[in-house]
């Protein structure tokens, strides 16, 4: 603006031009763009105008570098801030890959509360983390650096949904290998991978086709059914949820006959199975069942009685805490 207001001052003082000649012909000087001249200049003219393009064209080129620098310190800043918080955070889940299927698990993991590290290399998609300001990792999910970058000792979980099987086979030995603990659940499009899969350390292994091909097979079989489970996985229905929930030792739960327990009378929760800690899975147990320690009972209910049930199923150590 300065160099604006000069020129423009110089040439209605030295050539005695016009307002708006004087701003025509300092743009277009400062610019370089090489338009022709308002009109012939004279020596002391020709003398400001080159001073002018000199000045303009070193202004110009300090002001590009500001931009671009203050640009790159904003991204730079951005991304120490998300590490800062990455490395604060623990119980999470990384989901490695955010092509379609990869968005969705990320979508429905926030709207049930979770906290979620992507890992992606693609920097179009790592754009698009970064304008709904999810955490994430921009890296190879087959590299060590990267995982460990996405606080993977400190997840719970991890979802594979790369898009090759190859990849996937290999973020779940890394990942097992670095938590030992960790739940993976790695997406196959190939049968023959899923059995490497799990040899590798998955938890579960899933297959698109096959699981969409029998979803569609329910849907149109028992449509009504379908239904019913759409509504609890879709959020249709935000307070009616199907969970699990842990009987810790020492639970006013453990040892207490599903019928004496406060679950169905007092907090009008469905106890739908229960699974034994040796993988033993009891559809519909008998009222007179007593969960033991470990037990991992699968129920439906409203959010707020669910909250309830997991303050009693855990122990007394961990519930004053």
């Amino acid at each position: 603006m300065l160099l604006l207001a000069g020129g423009t001052l110089g040439y209605v003082a030295i050539e005695g031009w016009s307002l708006l000649d004087s701003v025509y012909m300092t743009v277009i000087t400062i610019t370089t763009v090489g338009f022709r001249e308002v009109g012939e200049l004279s020596p002391a003219g020709k003398l400001f105008t080159s001073g002018l393009i000199l000045v303009g064209v070193g202004a110009l080129a300090v002001a590009a570098r500001n931009t671009f620098e203050a640009l790159l310190a904003r991204r730079v800043i951005y991304h120490r801030r998300m590490q800062m918080e990455i490395k604060r955070i623990d119980g999470h889940v990384v989901v490695c890959g955010y092509g379609r299927m990869g968005s969705t698990v990320c979508d429905d993991l926030a709207a049930r509360g979770c906290r979620v590290v992507v890992v992606e290399r693609d920097e179009e998609r790592c754009r698009r983390l970064q304008e709904r300001n999810m955490l994430h990792v921009q890296g190879d999910a087959t590299d060590d650096a990267t995982l460990a970058a996405a606080g993977l000792e400190r997840a719970t979980a991890l979802a594979a949904v790369l898009r090759d099987d190859a990849a996937n086979l290999f973020v779940t030995l890394t990942a097992r290998t670095m938590n030992p603990g960790l739940a993976i659940v790695a997406r196959a499009s190939a049968e023959k991978s899923e059995s490497k899969m799990l040899a590798a350390g998955a938890t579960r292994v899933l297959n698109p086709y096959r699981n969409g091909g029998r979803l569609l097979v329910r849907q149109l079989l028992h449509p009504s059914v379908t239904e019913f489970f759409d509504v609890i996985n879709s959020g249709q229905d935000p307070d009616l949820h199907l969970e699990e929930v842990t009987v810790a030792a020492g639970s006013s739960l453990a040892e207490v006959t599903l019928r004496d327990a406060p679950i169905r009378q007092e907090l009008d929760i469905i106890v739908v199975g229960v699974r034994r800690p040796e993988g033993e899975l009891l559809f519909n147990p008998s009222p007179d069942l007593a969960p033991r320690a470990g037990d991992v009972l699968i129920v439906l209910g409203r959010t707020e009685n669910l909250a309830e049930l997991e303050k009693a199923a855990m122990g007394p150590a961990v519930h004053g805490q």
